[in-house]
């Protein structure tokens, strides 16, 4: 087989990511050697924690400042020193504040008892040039060898797939779409997942697609849509995609989980949005809000004059031929439509979500397999233009429209 080069190899792992984004600490002035998210419905159930503050550790690099102190994966940061940490936004900014060979105490919870640790953060390691991926079938055997590993270990369900230009070389599920309590049905490489936020990529899409259209633009604002949104007049579609917008989530409301459980007007969401208040002046900082992406996907709406669901099949999956993904609705097994779990031990049912609260914010169903012919058409032209694929790449504080830079090994 030829060899696949970086920019020709895609790979998507596709997990149970509900409305949240991961974040590694890449631009501090010291190196801790963790990447975190922010606190999730599932991770309160899995942990059995008392409320959604701090962030979960989710990667311990080894041999780090992180990884000596004795921070493991699934703890949850809640204090830096004199530093109530709350959000990811929190813990950047507290994090950031340190330089290397500075000490901190920091404050988590592990198991439900919240510990105290010392930690000294070191100068951040060199960052290693990447080299050019290759796929043969020795590294099949490795891939497959994880996950046999993984899936007789039994902690994650989940579905792998890799391509190149438009063939898929490897798909491979592990794990259940439906655990009972007689028989479970196994999940396969068609099996389709709710794939929460990766729902912002598509919606970050076709609001490109509608400023290149000339229906929209970057500077539009708020206001000619939504002018009962506090600082509506103020607050631009740019900041919405760049989260810039200091809108509050409608996901952080108290009442959210059940709220959630039922179906809701546009109406309704609207008004748990209004509920809310503003986090902060338009432009003035960075912080990841559902509320954007939910109402820059009612744009989308309004502007085409249809629903989003007709809007995503015109604009994204019939233009490049995705057959297994659509706006999802109540859970369909028989439609090879994978339940969502999680792990206290034993897999535990989530609570399902009705698909008419998270909207142009997460309510996308797909495959692994056809999330890598998305990302290749995206990056391919296929979708929006070079230039609108630069706008949408820009990035500030971490941030870019409905698309994140990871920093990975």
């Amino acid at each position: 087989m030829n060899r696949i080069t970086l920019s020709t190899l895609k790979i998507i792992l596709l997990v149970a990511i509900i409305l949240s984004p991961i974040f590694v600490l890449a631009k501090s002035k010291a190196y801790m050697g963790v990447s975190c998210i922010d606190i999730q419905i599932d991770t309160v159930n899995r942990l059995r924690l008392k409320n959604s503050e701090g962030v979960l550790i989710v990667n311990v690099v080894d041999s780090s400042p992180a990884d000596v102190s004795g921070l493991k994966i699934d703890d949850v940061i809640i204090q830096m020193d004199r530093t109530r940490i709350k959000t990811m936004d929190d813990f950047i900014k507290a994090a950031g504040s340190y330089k290397a060979n500075k000490k901190a105490k920091i404050s988590f919870i592990r198991k439900g008892e919240t510990k105290i640790i010392p930690i000294t953060f070191a100068e951040r390691p060199k960052q290693i040039e990447p080299t050019d991926l290759s796929y043969d079938s020795a590294k099949e055997n490795q891939i497959n060898q994880l996950l046999d590993y993984v899936d007789k270990h039994n902690p994650s369900m989940g579905s792998l797939a890799i391509s190149k230009e438009k063939d898929i070389l490897f798909s491979r599920a592990i794990g259940y779409k439906q655990i009972g309590e007689a028989t479970s049905l196994l999940a396969d490489a068609e099996t389709k997942y709710r794939v929460g936020s990766i729902s912002k990529t598509f919606t970050s899409v076709m609001i490109h697609q509608l400023i290149e259209e000339g229906k929209l633009s970057s500077d539009t604002k708020l206001d000619s849509f939504f002018p009962a949104i506090p600082n509506s007049g103020k607050i631009t579609i740019r900041m919405m995609l760049t989260h810039r917008s200091g809108i509050g989530s409608f996901t952080d409301a108290k009442d959210y989980l059940g709220w959630n459980l039922v179906a809701r007007s546009q109406k309704e969401v609207i008004q748990k949005i209004l509920d809310q208040k503003p986090v902060f002046k338009p432009g003035k900082k960075t912080a990841y809000s559902n509320s954007n992406y939910l109402l820059l996907g009612y744009i989308i709406e309004a502007i085409d004059k249809t629903a989003y669901s007709e809007s995503l099949a015109k604009r994204i999956t019939q233009k490049i031929g995705l057959s297994h993904t659509y706006y999802g609705g109540k859970i369909d097994v028989a439609n090879n439509e994978a339940l969502s779990y999680y792990n206290t031990g034993e897999w535990v049912l989530n609570p399902e979500t009705d698909m008419s609260v998270p909207g142009g914010a997460g309510a996308i169903v797909s495959t692994a397999s056809d999330l890598v012919l998305f990302i290749q058409a995206l990056f391919k032209g296929e979708l929006i233009s070079a230039k609108s694929l630069e706008q949408m790449l820009k990035e500030k504080d971490g941030m870019s429209s409905g698309i994140f830079q990871l920093t990975i090994g």
